[in-house]
C-alpha cells in the first residue's frame, strides 16, 4: 500500500471509468503506467485500487492506494526491481527488493522508484509492504482493500475572503481581480479566492447544521445509484469546522471578542480592513 499525493491543478480525476475515445488519462492511469514500467507485470495482476477517488482539479495528501506485488516465502520481492525505462539510456543498473517485508530500506526503494516514473505533480509519499495470504479456494478476507478499512478521510477547503461589510468602503484590492488577487498574494493553486464578501456568522451556523448523520442520496449521479449494492448513502459527518487565519497565516482560534451577535466586526476600522482564509475541515468515514 502506498499514500500518493497529488497537485491537481492540471489532472483528471483519480479513478478511471470506462475507456472512451480521447479520454484523458486518470491519476489511476499514471500510477498504473509506473508499476508497470517498475514490476514488468500486467496492469490486471497489479490491481491498483484506491480508498476513494478526487473529481478533476482535486488535490490530495494522502490517497491511500493499494497493489498487488509477489513475494516468495521467505518476504524477498520476486517482482519489484527498478528497471531503467529511459530508451536513450543503455545502462542496466537494476536493483532487486530482496528485504524483509516492512523493512525501511525496502520501502524506501520502492517509492524512490515509482516516484522516478511518476509526473512531477504527483507523488507517492510513503509505502508500506502488507502481507496477505491466500489459500486455494482465492480467499481474499486477508487482503488490503483501501475502500473497505478506511476509518476515517478528511477533507479541507481553502477560501481567501473578505469579512462581509456593513458601512465601511472595501480596500481596492479586493475588487481588483481574481487574478491579480492571487499573484499579489502569492497564493497556490490549493485555496480558491473568493470574488464576493461572506458571512462569517453565517458559515459558523451552516458547519453546525450539517455535523451529523444525514442521507445524501439527492448528492449521487442516477447512473451511480444504479450501481450501488446496498444505495446506502447515509454518511456521519464526524467533524465539520472551520479556522479563520490572518494574511499572515495563523489561525484565529476564537475571533468572538470582536464580533457583535450577528457576526459582524465591532468596529469599521476592522471591517475594513478584514480579508481572512477560512480553512473547512469535513471528517467521516463514508465518502465514496
Amino acid at each position: 500500500a502506498a499514500a500518493a499525493a497529488e497537485e491537481g491543478t492540471t489532472q483528471q480525476r483519480s479513478r478511471k471509468r470506462m475507456k472512451r475515445s480521447g479520454q484523458v488519462p486518470t491519476i489511476q492511469d499514471k500510477l498504473e503506467e509506473a508499476l508497470v514500467l517498475l514490476t514488468k507485470k500486467d496492469v490486471r495482476s497489479l490491481r491498483v485500487r484506491g480508498a476513494g477517488r478526487t473529481d478533476k482539479g482535486v488535490h490530495a495528501t494522502g490517497q491511500v492506494v493499494a497493489f498487488d506485488l509477489e513475494y516468495d516465502e521467505n518476504n524477498a520481492a520476486t517482482a519489484a526491481t527498478t528497471n531503467n525505462d529511459n530508451n536513450n539510456n543503455n545502462n542496466n543498473n537494476n536493483t532487486v527488493f530482496a528485504e524483509p517485508i516492512n523493512h525501511p530500506d525496502t520501502n524506501w526503494k520502492i517509492q524512490r522508484a515509482i516516484n522516478t516514473r511518476l509526473p512531477n505533480d504527483i507523488f507517492v509519499s510513503s509505502v508500506s509492504l502488507l502481507s496477505s495470504s491466500h489459500n486455494n479456494n482465492n480467499d481474499d478476507n486477508n487482503r488490503f482493500e483501501p475502500r473497505e478499512n478506511v476509518k476515517l478521510k478528511r477533507y479541507t477547503y481553502r477560501i481567501r475572503y473578505r469579512n462581509k461589510i456593513t458601512n465601511a468602503k472595501a480596500p481596492p484590492i479586493c475588487n481588483s481581480g481574481i487574478n491579480t488577487i492571487r499573484h499579489v498574494m502569492y497564493d497556490t493553486p490549493d485555496i480558491w479566492i473568493c470574488p464576493w464578501s461572506l458571512d462569517e456568522h453565517l458559515m459558523k451556523k451552516a458547519c453546525d447544521a450539517l455535523t451529523g448523520t444525514f442521507d445524501f442520496t439527492a448528492f449521487v449521479h442516477r447512473s451511480e445509484r444504479k450501481k450501488s449494492k446496498d444505495n446506502n448513502n447515509v454518511i456521519q459527518l464526524q467533524k465539520f469546522s472551520f479556522v479563520k487565519r490572518t494574511l499572515d497565516g495563523d489561525d484565529i482560534e476564537n475571533d468572538d471578542e470582536n464580533e457583535n451577535d450577528n457576526g459582524t466586526a465591532k468596529n469599521e476600522e476592522k471591517q475594513s480592513s478584514t480579508v481572512r482564509t477560512v480553512k473547512f475541515t469535513l471528517e467521516a468515514k463514508g465518502f465514496r
